[in-house]
């Protein structure tokens, strides 16, 4: 009867110990590196390399490499197809120098013409705020109509700022205008020259 008791220990034992270790985590690396130490040599670990490794894969920097070149390759490409363009229509729009010049010079008149107005904006909202300056000035601290003019000036200086802001715009625009058509000068005259050649 001992030897009975003693067999059917172990096996509740053994039971036991193999439902714990099915229920045990397992740990198991999510992911190896590869990495190679100051001396060159090759090491595989679980954790990541120190700062100081290098990459073990000198065929994957190679291909690094060739994918910058291919990337500049495709840049450089596609810049001159855009020159190209660029030059098909600069060539098709005008016949000289004179011409772009002529037409440089309408566009920035109607710039110009909007600089003036928008000058003029900013000028009569300046002479609003002024008004209102001086009106307050004068007004005594308990007026009625004091806080509506306070608030007339208040709005007044918020468009004085929407206005300088467009004049800076228009401005912009046309220093970029003038910017191209110098561009679009200097290049027709490198056509021009190559033509001739």
């Amino acid at each position: 009867m001992a030897v009975g008791e003693t067999s059917a220990a172990r096996i509740a034992t053994c039971a036991l110990v193999a439902s714990a270790l099915l229920w045990a985590p397992v740990v198991v690396a999510d992911e190896f590196h590869r990495w190679v130490d100051e001396s060159g040599e090759v090491h595989y670990t679980d954790a990541p390399p120190p700062e100081s490794a290098r990459s073990a894969d000198p065929k994957g920097e190679e291909e690094s490499e060739d994918a910058t070149a291919r990337a500049r390759e495709e840049a450089a490409a596609a810049e001159r197809e855009a020159q190209s363009r660029q030059d098909r229509v600069l060539w098709e729009s005008y016949s000289s120098v004179t011409d772009i010049e002529r037409t440089r010079d309408r566009r920035l008149e109607a710039v110009d013409g909007e600089i003036g107005l928008a000058k003029h904006r900013v000028e009569r909202v300046r002479d609003r705020i002024e008004r209102y300056d001086r009106l307050l000035a004068d007004l005594p601290e308990d007026n009625e109509h004091r806080e509506e003019m306070k608030r007339q000036r208040a709005d007044a200086r918020e468009r004085l700022v929407r206005r300088l802001d467009e004049l800076e715009q228009v401005q912009a625009r046309r220093m970029r205008m003038e910017a191209r058509f110098a561009r679009e000068i200097e290049r027709f005259r490198e056509l021009m020259a190559d033509r001739d050649q």
